[in-house]
């Protein structure tokens, strides 16, 4: 059986619930960069988070930003090996 890919907001919202985290207490630890608001909007799939949300929320998931960068459609899996290169 294919697994279907999981779009950015459920990958976000499984994260946060793994982390056992609130959205109020995920929109405090990323200093309300990413407000609850917003993040209830990106993980129900209605807005696409840009690329500043998405480095709040790696910190605070401890997850690979590039790979959510990937994820979300932001940059490719070319230019993902690219800056793992550059960043070597």
């Amino acid at each position: 059986m294919k697994r279907e890919k999981v779009g950015i907001g459920e990958h976000l919202k499984g994260l946060r619930d793994r982390s056992k985290l609130t959205v109020a207490e995920v929109a405090e630890r990323t200093a309300n960069e990413v407000g609850d608001g917003d993040l209830l909007c990106i993980e129900a799939g209605h807005v696409q988070p840009r690329s500043h949300a998405l480095r709040a929320l790696s910190q605070v998931y401890r997850v690979n930003y590039v790979g959510l960068l990937v994820r979300a459609g932001i940059i490719g899996r070319r230019e993902m090996t690219a800056y793992l290169r550059v960043a070597q």
